[in-house]
């Protein structure tokens, strides 16, 4: 099961919101997270994290300027 989790300085966006998939704009480029991704950490730079909610095939996706990314298996 893949999880979201979108923190702000002033409040949590997204709570263990359930995703088929994650895409960010890591620091090297662009990274798309799936369920069983191997654990990491990273920065990331401005753009979009975009995600597909479990079963959607809809994209949603979230603006950042700057941030970290950790994937926890």
């Amino acid at each position: 099961m893949l999880k979201l989790t979108v923190v702000t300085p002033e409040k949590k966006i997204l709570t263990d919101v359930e995703v088929d998939d994650i895409t960010l704009p890591g620091y090297r480029g662009e990274l798309n997270i799936l369920e069983g991704h191997a654990s990491l950490m990273t920065t990331l730079t401005p753009g979009a994290v975009r995600f597909r909610r479990k079963g959607s095939q809809q994209t949603e996706q979230v603006s950042v300027s700057w941030g970290y990314c950790e994937v926890v298996k």
